[in-house]
């Protein structure tokens, strides 16, 4: 029998087998680490391609430099998997897997730590840059090229968003101009309950040639054999992976066809059923309303359409057809779903709340502007990807003219000014708006604890603790980075929502105004200016936070602490700055030294002297207490301040200061 060519139907960016958290820093992360592995001697005159013991010794230098956990049971197959992500959006060569002339350019940005914005759309550089690459880089899907960025981009201007279903099932399907037509009418129909998924990626499937011969070969066939099944079922891979289907047609003719409901016949349809292991799951929501008691349940375990549908045995083939298909293709696009977003949100023009994709304000904007353009570039391939370019070398039509950009801009906002300042501060509202809105609903005082209790206990990146602050803050942050967010969110509810604090942090964050870490890490310090009000006099407060514990803390804070204070003093003397230093668990020693700088002089950078400084050290369980009590600055500043000058020994003067807190607490509540 021929064997009928698979023709890929979705697409999807990177690699399944390189699904990382933390992408932006592992990305960037892994361009130094290839930098550095093609610079040893013993490398440099090698070539990657077909050198397995290259790969191997690759896979060795990440496992040593801590990028992977050294257990691959094939290191070289891990090597060329890890590396395949960023041979996709073109910063690594997939011949040589040596950085390109674009990697270099991000790995200089990440090197530099210099990621602020200078461009129309407002994202920071190394934003900017995956923008640029993700707008040149391109699939192929059997006789098709893709531009999968390109794609969301003119489907987000036809549709304004698109929600989770729609981002997975629909959007990937996209192959050609009249299928960009067709799921951009399939989505309106479905919006308005006129088509199902389900139905909808049939259609689709059986729009493509190869399904199209595979389903009358199957339809008009006078009988079921093992080797029909295979050569129907087009594996890619192998055609090992496609015999349980045999199995599961048996087992299936014989509960559906047969009316044979009994429990021994559901008991090997479902064995049927798991031996088709990656497709299982999507099988049995396909069949069934109820994977419950499925032996048992016999017939009422089955959707009635499933029932229905099958009359006699070119009806029965038809769904068994429809069932494995659609179970297999709905299994991929589950699993590029979350990896296309992860690579579409690089560009940090991408809103993705309430489970919704969109486009952030300036976004939005640009692209529809730049329409036209699109639509031309769609179905093409680039081939200046790993070229360091501008937009108009991509396409001059990306170029859009600054001063209708922000007529545009103003109309989306509803402003009748053209003034750039009067724009970017509607602009801002709406930023802050939104966080606000992300602190009711993600943040509250009760999630904050919880994250807090979760810090505390974390003992190593990637533990359980750990895994479960990515899930309550954000998967593209590591440990360090998020803990400084969570005490910035903290402290602007402290300071009732007063002051810049989205700048204050001094963190890179993505278009959802969640944290996003980079190889470099982020500053230290959160910077705090407090205008004079009744409560307090007009003063900056540097929060220095670290998840290092007692026993490091003289080592790593002690020094770093008191000279970015020092050197802030000396740099800006009329600040009247305090700092406060915040940690899971207080070394005695810390709390000694920094209360013993108030009256120690420091000498800074510039040569100017400052005579003593102020540090207050406080353990999170303090600053639980403040939360669960409601404690604002206004209040807390008074205690801090009045704590500086008191000349208790350090230890009484921790436990005084503690007590104080606790008291006022109470009493604020």
């Amino acid at each position: 029998m021929d064997k009928i060519a698979y023709e890929g139907i979705s697409w999807t960016i990177g690699s399944t087998s390189f699904r990382t958290k933390e992408l932006n820093k592992k990305t960037e992360w892994q361009l130094e680490l290839l930098e550095n592995f093609w610079a040893k001697p013993e490398n440099k005159n090698q070539s990657w391609k077909a050198n397995e013991p290259l790969q191997q010794q690759y896979y060795k230098f990440l496992w040593e430099s801590n990028f992977t956990v050294g257990n691959a049971p094939r290191p070289a197959k891990d090597a060329r998997e890890k590396t395949s992500g960023l041979c996709d959006i073109g910063v690594a060569d997939r011949e040589t897997r040596k950085l390109t002339e674009v990697g270099k350019e991000l790995l200089k940005i990440s090197k530099i730590g210099n990621f602020k914005s200078d461009n129309i759309l407002q994202i920071e550089a190394d934003s900017f840059l995956y923008l640029k690459q993700l707008l040149k880089t391109s699939v192929n899907l059997g006789n098709s090229t893709v531009r999968p960025f390109v794609i969301l981009a003119r489907t987000l201007n036809e549709l304004e968003y698109l929600n989770s279903d729609e981002f997975i099932y629909f959007l990937p399907l996209i192959s050609d101009e009249n299928s960009f037509l067709s799921v951009i009418t399939k989505i309106k129909d479905f919006r308005a309950c006129k088509c199902d998924i389900i139905q909808t990626v049939y259609e689709i499937l059986l729009s493509h040639k190869s399904y199209q011969q595979a389903h009358e070969l199957f339809l008009n066939a006078n009988s079921i054999s093992e080797n029909l099944i295979i050569t129907v079922m087009m594996n890619r891979k192998s055609p090992q992976y496609s015999k349980p289907f045999y199995e599961f047609y048996n087992a299936l003719h014989t509960v559906l066809m047969e009316n044979d409901f009994s429990e021994k016949s559901m008991k090997k349809l479902e064995k049927s059923i798991t031996d088709c292991k990656t497709t299982r799951t999507s099988i049995r929501k396909l069949l069934y309303a109820t994977t419950k008691n499925v032996v048992k349940g016999g017939k009422k375990t089955f959707k009635t359409d499933i029932l229905n549908s099958v009359k006699d045995e070119k009806s029965f083939k038809e769904l068994f057809f429809k069932i494995c298909h659609v179970a297999k293709t709905l299994n991929n696009l589950e699993d590029y779903g979350d990896l296309n977003l992860r690579y579409f949100a690089m560009s940090d023009c991408l809103i993705t709340k309430d489970k919704t994709v969109k486009f952030d304000t300036l976004p939005k904007i640009y692209f529809a502007m730049v329409k036209e353009c699109l639509k031309e570039l769609s179905f093409t391939a680039c081939d200046l990807l790993y070229k360091s370019i501008n937009l108009n070398e991509i396409a001059p039509g990306l170029v859009v003219n600054t001063e209708e950009f922000y007529k545009n801009v103003a109309k989306e906002i509803g402003t009748e000014t053209y003034d750039r300042n009067e724009i970017q501060k509607i602009l801002d509202k709406e930023r802050y708006e939104r966080f606000n809105k992300l602190l009711e609903e993600k943040f509250t005082d009760e999630k904050l604890l919880l994250i807090l209790d979760n810090f505390k206990n974390r003992k190593t990146s990637n533990d359980e603790y750990d895994e479960e602050i990515k899930k309550l803050v954000s998967s593209n942050s590591d440990g360090p980075t998020s803990f400084e967010y969570i005490l910035a969110v903290i402290w602007y509810k402290i300071s009732d929502y007063q002051g810049d604090v989205l700048t204050y942090m001094n963190l890179s964050l993505d278009a959802d105004l969640l944290p996003k870490t980079h190889a470099g890490g982020g500053e230290a310090d959160i910077v705090w200016k407090y205008e004079e009000t009744s409560d307090y006099p007009k003063h900056d407060l540097l929060i220095e936070a670290t998840l290092a514990d007692s026993t490091n803390q003289r080592r790593m804070e002690m020094e770093p602490v008191s000279r970015h204070l020092g050197e802030y003093l000396c740099e800006n003397k009329t600040s009247n700055a305090y700092c406060i230093f915040l940690t899971n668990y207080l070394n005695m020693n810390v709390i000694s030294d920094f209360r013993m700088r108030r009256n120690q002089p420091y000498y800074g950078n510039n040569g100017d002297k400052v005579s003593g400084m102020n540090i207050a050290p406080m353990e999170t369980d303090l600053l639980k207490v403040i939360i669960q009590n409601n404690l604002k600055y206004k209040k807390l500043y008074d205690i801090i301040n009045k704590k500086f000058k008191s000349s208790l020994e350090p230890k009484e003067w921790y436990e005084e200061f503690e007590k104080e807190i606790e008291e006022s607490s109470l009493l604020a509540k």
